[in-house]
């Protein structure tokens, strides 16, 4: 009993430490419009991809650069999100686990569903395996 008191004192010293550490932003990136996540794709590139909600993913050289060009560009496809007060558009990002071999990925999106209406939609693409 003593022993679990002994580690519940330890763990509230550490998380009252944690609670006084001083956390700081800088920015490192400039030139990204409504960014709603940020991924890597596993594949040991050291890519960053950012969803822009309107419907773009940004890619993040490993040296921190912008790409020029969108990784893709479903914006004619997506839903909203072309306003500050709008939760729909391009919402998700994920990565097949060997997507460095077979270059699957998956997003999810808001977008008209093929039996009219509007909803949210996961959709597979696949970039060019070079």
């Amino acid at each position: 009993m003593l022993k679990n008191a002994a580690l519940g004192l330890g763990m509230l010293a550490a998380c009252g430490a944690a609670a006084n550490a001083q956390l700081t932003t800088e920015v490192f990136l400039t030139g990204i419009d409504r960014p709603v996540f940020l991924t890597h794709a596993g594949d040991g590139s050291g890519r960053l991809y950012i969803l822009e909600q309107e419907g773009q993913i940004r890619l993040v050289n490993a040296d921190g650069t912008l790409a020029p060009t969108p990784f893709l560009d479903i914006d004619a496809s997506v839903t909203g999100g072309t306003s500050g007060n709008d939760e729909r558009g391009l919402l998700g990002l994920a990565f097949h686990p060997d997507y460095e071999n077979n270059g699957l990925f998956y997003v999810n999106y808001t977008g008209t569903l093929t039996t009219g209406g509007f909803g949210t939609i996961v959709a597979e693409y696949s970039r060019s395996v070079v």
